[in-house]
């Protein structure tokens, strides 16, 4: 039998808030060291603002409509057809960003704190962990 876990919104927030945090710690000086060179830190605070914006509305949008998933919501916001091409775009940036993030992950470790450890090693204790958490579900991370 199939049972549906459910969080909060505010349960999203705490758990999209290091999600962001790791990602613009991670991703965005790397990304700004080409144009801004030793200023590329600056851009972080711009970047912090929006970030931080996008998960309030998450939350607020989790908590006005609960039970409802990101799609089922923005297809109610937005119309069908908006709606689903949102959600078009929201697993297309599910998986770039799911290809991208355990990258800046893993050589963010090889370089500061293991450097002798092989990046396949590191992949793979990744991915125990992230299938522990996946067994465990949603609502016991959350």
């Amino acid at each position: 039998m199939f049972v549906q876990e459910k969080i909060t919104g505010s349960q999203l927030g705490l758990l999209l808030i290091p999600l962001v945090i790791a990602t613009e710690i991670l991703s965005v000086p790397a990304t700004m060291t080409g144009v801004a060179k030793q200023d590329a830190w600056l851009a972080v605070i711009p970047s912090s603002v929006t970030a931080f914006w996008s998960v309030m509305v998450m939350t607020a949008l989790a908590n006005r409509y609960p039970g409802m998933t990101i799609v089922e919501y923005s297809t109610t916001i937005l119309g069908k057809w908006m709606g689903k091409l949102l959600a078009i775009y929201l697993a297309y940036n599910f998986f770039t960003f799911s290809a991208g993030i355990p990258r800046f992950v893993i050589d963010f470790l090889n370089v500061v704190a293991l450097p002798k450890t092989p990046p396949a090693v590191l992949s793979g204790v990744m991915l125990v962990i992230c299938g522990i958490a996946v067994f465990a579900g949603i609502e016991v991370i959350g």
